[in-house]
Order: structure tokens, then sequence, then C-alpha cells
């Protein structure tokens, strides 16, 4: 066994914090509830009326609990979602129609394109 199959044997990592914001299947932040609440795969597992119902929701299906655990974070649509150590953090969750919303993390790089 070499050093990093040792370390990644016996390290316990932390989740990372991340922010995330509310959007839609286009990455643009919506402003009202009800949105429908999407899972990491794109598939829609609920329909949440306020801020509390969608991490509920969200933190209910067992696909999103393997990426991670959402969390609330400051102002209506902001979250924070602590990702489990080796999963890739959700950029834009969405699905097809109108209106489907997701989670999309805010890149800094992208907002000056």
């Amino acid at each position: 066994m070499g050093y990093y199959d040792y370390y990644k044997n016996i390290c316990i990592c932390p989740p990372r914090p991340v922010i995330l914001g509310l959007g839609d299947q286009y990455c643009n932040e919506v402003d009202s509830w009800p949105v429908d609440v999407y899972n990491v795969a794109g598939i829609v597992i609920g329909n949440a009326t306020n801020k509390a119902e969608y991490i509920n929701i969200w933190n209910s299906n067992s696909i999103n609990r393997t990426v991670g655990r959402l969390f609330n974070f400051w102002g209506p649509f902001s979250f924070l979602l602590m990702v489990n150590p080796g999963q890739i953090i959700p950029y834009c969750l969405g699905g097809i129609g109108v209106p489907s919303i997701g989670l999309f993390a805010i890149e800094f790089a992208t907002e000056f394109e």
C-alpha cells in the first residue's frame, strides 16, 4: 500500500462548504416561490413553497445525500452545501421544462463574461 492509498483509507476528511444560489434550468437566479426541487441527477423530487421546505426535500433524497447536505444561508435564495469528500460540486441543477428550478454555484469568473 502506497502513501496515497494509506491516506485515502485512513483520512477522515470533513465536508467542504460551498455557497449556492437558487436558479432555473439556465442557471439564472430565481426570486419567487414556489419552485420545483431537483436532485443532482436532474429528477424532480418535489415542490417547495419556501426555503425550509426546499432544504427538507433536497436533504431527504438519497442521491443528494451522497453529494452532501444542504443548509440555510443568508437571504431567501442562498444555501450552504456541505459537500462530502470526493464529490463534485453541483454547478447547475435543473431539468427540462418551465419552471425548472435547481441550484447553481456562484462563480465569480462567469459573472463578468
